[in-house]
């Protein structure tokens, strides 16, 4: 806290040394203020808009260090970390307390959210898959919702038709995805 209440009251620029330190105690103070209060957290992982082409920022396991020193901080990784699709599915089957959001995954690549979601529904419990929002406009929550619809529905098709499940249990996972999923994790109300 000294040290980043120092740099904080500095005069003039910070070097990027000193800016990462304030960075990372203010990270650090929202995770625990997270935990105290039993909120979530969502981390944008894999290609992420507006980074300068800085794409190795986006990788999902550069999350670990902070994973492994809150267990009891509830995650939501998003975008299915592309092109980290294995490292994604990976960090939601070895957490418990990580959940995976795979909103943008189709805009970035239809194909990979496909092939991503067979790997985690193989890898992941489905009570840890959902697919949430992250838009700032209706239309492209309408196209990202259309899009997400029909990549859950292709694979759920595909696992009914090769006899890997039921109808009924692609129903449930659909459902859990688009609905209940959510509404665990961010403790709502059910009506």
């Amino acid at each position: 806290y000294d040290e980043a209440a120092s740099l904080y009251s500095k005069k003039g620029p910070l070097n990027d040394a000193e800016r990462k330190k304030i960075e990372d105690f203010v990270f650090h103070h929202i995770v625990q203020k997270s935990v105290e209060m039993d909120h979530p957290i969502q981390i944008h992982t894999g290609y992420l808009a507006g980074n300068n082409s800085q794409l190795e920022n986006g990788q999902p396991m550069k999350l670990l260090n902070i994973l492994l020193k809150y267990p009891k901080a509830r995650f939501s990784l998003f975008h299915g970390g592309y092109p980290w699709t294995g490292d994604f599915a990976a960090l939601g089957k070895n957490f418990t307390n990580v959940h995976l959001d795979l909103v943008w995954l189709p805009q970035i690549s239809k194909t990979e959210a496909i092939s991503s979601l067979h790997e985690i529904l193989d890898a992941v419990p489905y009570n840890k898959i959902m697919w949430g929002g992250d838009v700032s406009w209706i239309d492209d929550t309408i196209g990202s919702l259309e899009l997400a619809k029909e990549v859950v529905a292709t694979v759920l098709a595909e696992r009914v038709d090769r006899g890997w499940m039921t109808m009924d249990v692609a129903e449930d996972i659909a459902r859990c995805i688009f609905r209940d999923n959510a509404i665990d994790f961010f403790q709502l109300e059910r009506n």
